[in-house]
């Protein structure tokens, strides 16, 4: 994914355009954020364990739980790269 888009989910009933102060305000928040070193694009350390904790969730999980079946690895590659599962 490239830094320089930005991405805006309206929540807002209406079709008509974005305030023009708001987009703004929403991009200058981009902007820094790109640059933030707690960001895991740009902190490799803290996205390792980060990572490394889900792991260890996930295999807890898994323990307690059993084994993730095809469908749900199926749906979670599907959140993680867009993929249509449905199809």
């Amino acid at each position: 994914m490239a830094d320089d888009q930005l991405y805006v989910m309206r929540i807002a009933p209406g079709d008509g355009p974005m305030d023009p102060e708001l987009a703004a305000s929403l991009d200058n928040v981009r902007k820094v954020t790109a640059h933030d070193p707690n960001r895991w694009r740009n902190n490799p350390e803290k996205k390792r364990k980060a990572l490394e904790g889900l792991g260890k969730l996930l295999a807890e999980w898994q323990t307690e739980n059993g084994a993730f079946t095809e469908e749900e690895m199926a749906r979670a590659r599907a959140l993680v790269y867009g993929a249509d599962v449905r199809s």
